[in-house]
């Protein structure tokens, strides 16, 4: 229920940030973040809900997919964006740090029990089986931010890791 709820408050945000356009605006650009895994922004876009709200008017929705948080924020602040449907605390104060003028219209939480560690198949590890390893991922998104603190967890910091910052497709 407590995502029923989650998608229904941002559907009618974006509706509303929406309804606040200019009247010469027609497209909605929109950002689509899949990975990491984003439920609420994956029905959306999946079950064409902006679309079939804005059938008839002519809102055209587009969307984008931008999974860091810095080029969302980059975006945003030159008009090529209109919604960021998923941005982390870090992208968020670095971009009205930088004098963006941003509007949180809601909120979700990721769970710090939904990490999981991936590595070959057959392979039993723990974080603990990290040390010295090196490791790619998205630096400054939640997935850094949950690595950070699975090691810390374990005792460790980022200096018992060599991480390699990539996008999630490359990693």
């Amino acid at each position: 229920m407590k995502v029923k709820a989650f998608l229904s408050s941002l559907f009618s945000a974006t509706v509303l940030s929406v309804a606040s356009m200019t009247a010469t605006a027609t497209d909605l650009n929109i950002c689509y973040v899949k990975s990491p895994f984003n439920l609420q922004n994956i029905v959306m876009k999946e079950n064409r809900m902006l679309e079939n709200e804005f059938a008839g008017s002519d809102v055209k929705v587009i969307w984008h997919e931008i999974n860091s948080g810095a080029k969302q924020a980059q975006a945003l602040a030159a008009g090529a964006l209109d919604v960021s449907a998923v941005m982390n605390t870090a992208s968020l104060l670095l971009a009205v740090g930088v004098g963006n003028d941003l509007v949180i219209t809601t909120g979700a939480a990721h769970p710090d029990h939904v990490f999981a560690l991936v590595g070959k198949k057959g392979a039993d590890f723990s974080v603990k089986d990290l040390k010295g390893k090196t490791i790619a991922g998205p630096r400054g998104t939640v997935l850094h931010q949950m690595l950070v603190a699975a090691l810390k967890k374990e005792g460790m910091t980022m200096q018992d890791v060599k991480f390699v910052s990539m996008d999630p497709p490359k990693a």
